[in-house]
């Protein structure tokens, strides 16, 4: 069933994001954006929908952050500012996706994760 799964949140991965962002992103990157959603979408039980809603918004934080890391590579200060601007944007995006109650699992299943770490 993970498999299938899987399966899917790749194949989603592949139809939603374009070919290009996926060749700036690189291999590694999507395979981290598609590993967290995966979970993301077993742990708050997310619709295909947001899913796919998800996968998008987190691509494009990593774009933005691969971004500010080249364009402020030696303004400490600005990079902060800016990193901080692009984790607001994701959040803000990812309140309007997610439901109250998906919210509360994921933030369960955090907190749950750094006490056992």
């Amino acid at each position: 069933m993970k498999r299938v799964l899987n399966v899917l949140v790749m194949m989603y991965v592949l139809v939603l994001t374009s070919s290009s962002a996926m060749a700036q992103l690189g291999e590694k990157t999507m395979a981290i954006v598609e590993k967290q959603v995966v979970k993301m979408k077993k742990v708050m039980e997310l619709s295909d929908e947001q899913t796919a809603k998800l996968i998008e918004i987190r691509v494009a934080m990593f774009e933005q952050s691969r971004q500010n890391k080249t364009e402020n590579k030696n303004a400490r200060e600005a990079f902060d500012k800016k990193k901080t601007e692009i984790f607001q944007n994701y959040v803000a995006h990812f309140k309007r996706i997610c439901t109250a109650e998906q919210r509360k699992k994921w933030r369960a299943y955090r907190k749950a994760k750094v006490k056992k770490e």
